[in-house]
């Protein structure tokens, strides 16, 4: 990862060049003055340059007491030759595409034997990311604005540094951030509700102009980036974080990130603008306390991660950028236990996998307002196996949750178990509660069947439970679930919890397609009046 060149821009860089034995005329006869020169010194806008650069130079020409007659100027010659243009008098430019070190030489046009110099260095072309040789050593709090230069300079974190309220660190393309073993580059901004913010900005432009934060010494890891509170701001732009991770309170995360609270309304914190954490001690990116992706990422890519490569909360994975997983002991985000319910309307957009630990509640509030789960195409949703793992909309008082789950044929969503060698039962299911128009296509279902906690008054087959892939409460709408599977299941396939006038109404199981269910491809609901003996299967 390194940038082009440094452009050690030494400006205004005066070098005189040696003067000259003997004087330039003498006074004829003894009376009369004439053109002396004593010396000539020459200045170069920059003394280190990438190849074609250009550099201006200017020339004086200092003229001895009393001189008269001397035309001034001087003449522009380079070693190597060839790289001199536009001259004048006084001035010139200096440009070549060859790397190496260059004299230039300005010589008196009145006196040959004075002359000035000076020595530029062409560098030879470095990929981003290489050092240039320019350490600078960073550590402890950074309570100002400050710019770490790019294009190649070694920024050298010796001991943690925490960038204060009120400050931005801004790393310039191609710089390489090195940071010494269990070391971190935090960002603390000011807690209170209104607190100035604390930034860090990695502000790489493009694949050839990126920044690095890598461990200071080859084989150790350090610390990792971490915000520590909401208004600890990162942006990480074509930025790579390389053999980091924070410690096992966050899973060993190369970068952590807290938000405004648990089940506050997500922030976002981060931004990940093709982003890339390589080889992290544990997890890539952890983000706490409904932290989130800002708007303007773009992309994560997280290699060789020994935990799950992205940790956070459900209510924040509208904010994921397009993510991908290579190498990795993982290829799924883990949805953290500590606020597990959706409260808020939330989309999954199905870029990676998405792990759960505990069961989901969507909508469980008893405030009366509707609350949507929506999963695009392509999701896939893992539950660990367990009773009571499920996944349920709404409840019976007040709060409603809807799913909306519209796949396609080419990118259908899929609910499974998230065991290695998942069996029928591994988990609850979907629990559809308060519920009502709620639509499901191109869904299958998988693995499900194990207890769900649920008893209700309907008409199943005497003896079997509630248990199932997917439990209904309401009358669902037209086409509730279309070109969907259901398979794997120990229990019924769908149970029909609603009260209608008939048993079988309306048969939801109908253009579906149903693979080793034990039980019901879906029971018979419940009857207004009960169920008169009449107890089954619509399906």
């Amino acid at each position: 990862m390194h940038a082009r060149r440094l452009m050690a821009m030494v400006l205004g860089a005066t070098v005189l060049g040696a003067c000259g034995g003997g004087g330039g005329g003498t006074a004829d006869s003894g009376t009369q003055a004439k053109c002396t020169i004593e010396g000539v010194s020459v200045t170069a806008s920059a003394t280190a340059v990438p190849p074609s650069q250009q550099v201006d130079l200017g020339a004086n020409v200092k003229q001895g007491p009393g001189a008269t007659g001397c035309n001034g100027g001087v003449i522009w010659s380079s070693n190597p030759a060839g790289a001199i243009t536009g001259t004048q008098p006084l001035a010139a430019h200096f440009a070549t595409a060859n790397p190496g070190n260059y004299t230039v030489t300005a010589t008196s046009v009145d006196d040959p034997t004075k002359s000035g110099s000076v020595q530029i260095s062409v560098q030879a072309p470095t990929s981003c990311g290489t050092p240039n040789g320019t350490v600078l050593t960073h550590s402890g709090n950074i309570t100002a604005s400050e710019t770490w230069a790019g294009n190649g300079v070694t920024h050298s974190v010796t001991a943690s540094v925490r960038i204060k309220p009120g400050a931005t660190v801004t790393v310039e393309p191609c710089a390489i951030v090195a940071v010494a073993s269990a070391q971190e580059i935090g960002v603390e901004g000011d807690p209170s509700a209104n607190g100035a913010t604390a930034k860090l900005v990695a502000a790489g432009t493009d694949l050839n102009h990126f920044v690095s934060f890598v461990p200071a010494a080859q084989g150790q890891t350090w610390a990792g980036i971490r915000g520590y509170n909401v208004h600890s701001l990162v942006e990480l732009h074509y930025t790579g974080v390389v053999s980091a991770g924070a410690g096992p309170i966050y899973r060993n995360s190369a970068i952590v990130m807290q938000g405004p609270g648990l089940n506050l309304a997500p922030q976002g914190v981060l931004t990940a603008d093709n982003l890339v954490v390589e080889n992290p001690v544990g997890g890539g990116v952890y983000l706490d306390g409904e932290a989130a992706f800002t708007p303007q990422s773009t992309y994560l890519g997280v290699t060789g991660a020994q935990d799950h490569p992205l940790a956070m909360h459900i209510m924040a994975v509208g904010s994921m950028p397009l993510t991908q997983v290579q190498n990795s002991l993982y290829d799924d985000a883990l949805m953290l236990t500590s606020a597990p319910n959706v409260t808020q309307d939330t989309t999954i957009h199905g870029y990676i996998p998405l792990y759960f630990e505990a069961q989901v509640k969507v909508g469980q509030n008893t405030s009366g307002t509707t609350t949507t789960l929506t999963v695009e195409g392509g999701s896939v949703l893992r539950f660990a196996p367990g009773n009571d793992i499920r996944m349920y909309f709404g409840n019976q008082s007040a709060g409603a949750g809807i799913l909306r789950a519209a796949g396609d044929a080419t990118q259908p969503i899929v609910f499974t178990s998230a065991a290695g060698a998942p069996a029928a039962g591994d988990w609850a299911g979907l629990l559809l509660l308060n519920s009502y128009g709620s639509q499901l296509s191109y869904v299958t279902i998988e693995y499900a069947g194990a207890s769900n906690g649920w008893v209700s008054a309907n008409c199943r087959p005497s003896g079997s439970s509630d248990n199932a892939a997917l439990l209904v409460a309401d009358i669902p709408v037209a086409n509730f679930l279309t070109n969907s599977t259901i398979q794997n299941v120990s229990g019924h396939g769908i149970d029909a919890t609603w009260v209608a006038a008939t048993v079988n109404e309306p048969d939801v199981a109908a253009g579906n397609t149903f693979n080793n269910v034990t039980g019901c491809k879906q029971t018979h609901n419940a009857r207004t009046g009960g169920c008169g003996g009449n107890l089954g299967c619509t399906e």
